[in-house]
């Protein structure tokens, strides 16, 4: 009776250690292809720190992110092409005018917003006629060809400018008079010349990447220019130039001042005077000198 007590017993713990061991296999089956699939994914995991790994992680999201801004970069545009203007500015060589019009939202041609009378290229040095003309920098003064100098520069490409009529220096004070004078006819060495007035407008108000075109067809004539004054008190100084302390045109104070200088210099002195007498007491027979002309009759 005891032997198959003891017998009883050791089929259940041999039944019982079967089952353990087949379980064990079991789960084992189940995990192995898990854990080689991961091996295969990443075969270096297991040699990398947890530090290390956030550090790749880091990287990877910065060449991520670099790459990004790289291509948003390459794929907008600079501001100033984005950035339409409002305008574009003709040059009508045939009437020698500079029109600015406003640009319509469908880009073609609006309103007339200035007219001025310009001097272009003279015909030994004209201005190329073209379309591919834009503002670009700006210069309160500049040096232009021929030793001379302009007000209010405005580039429009290559060695081509908007500004003033030239200066002997960089002084509102010693304008080329004859050259005020040619404003209306092609007169310049290839820029285009404005009176102050009209260059300044333009360098205050036309924005950077403005279209400009040149062409040899006439247009709407000009605004025309302020006449200059014949008297030598106003030589050297533009009429529209309101800006330039001292211009006798503005500055009534100036002005005066600069006529008693000029009525000074005039004035004989007392020995070309006694001189003059002398002269005109022992030579009785000689003929009258010709009175002199008027001093606003004179031009420089």
């Amino acid at each position: 009776m005891l032997l198959k007590q003891y017998k009883g017993t050791i089929c259940l713990a041999a039944v019982t250690i079967v089952l353990i061991v087949c379980n064990f296999f079991a789960i084992h089956a189940l995990q192995s292809p898990r854990t080689e699939a991961s091996a295969l994914v990443t075969p270096t995991s297991v040699a990398v720190s947890s530090g290390d790994a956030a550090a790749e992680a880091t990287t990877e999201a910065t060449l991520t992110e670099t790459t990004r801004t790289e291509a948003t970069a390459a794929s907008e545009p600079e501001a100033s092409e984005t950035q339409a203007s409002p305008y574009k500015i003709i040059v009508y060589k045939g009437s020698q005018s500079v029109v600015v019009y406003k640009v319509t939202k469908t880009g073609a041609l609006g309103m007339k917003v200035k007219k001025f009378t310009c001097s272009t290229g003279a015909p030994s040095s004209p201005t190329a006629s073209g379309d591919y003309y834009k503002v670009r920098k700006r210069y309160r003064w500049r040096a232009l060809r021929g030793n001379v100098y302009g007000q209010f520069c405005t580039n429009i490409g290559g060695n081509y400018f908007f500004h003033s009529v030239p200066y002997l220096k960089q002084d509102a004070s010693t304008l080329e008079n004859e050259e005020y004078d040619a404003l209306g006819t092609p007169a310049s060495m290839g820029c285009v010349r404005l009176c102050v007035r009209d260059a300044k407008w333009i360098f205050n108000n036309i924005p950077e990447g403005t279209p400009v075109t040149v062409t040899d067809e006439a247009g709407p004539g000009g605004a025309g220019v302020p006449k200059r004054n014949s008297n030598p008190v106003y030589n050297g100084w533009d009429p529209s130039d309101q800006w330039s302390k001292g211009n006798p045109y503005f500055d009534k104070n100036a002005a005066s001042q600069a006529q008693a200088a000029t009525a000074t210099s005039a004035a004989p002195t007392s020995s070309t005077t006694e001189a003059t007498v002398s002269t005109t007491t022992t030579t009785t027979t000689s003929p009258t000198a010709p009175a002199a002309e008027p001093a606003d009759s004179l031009t420089q």
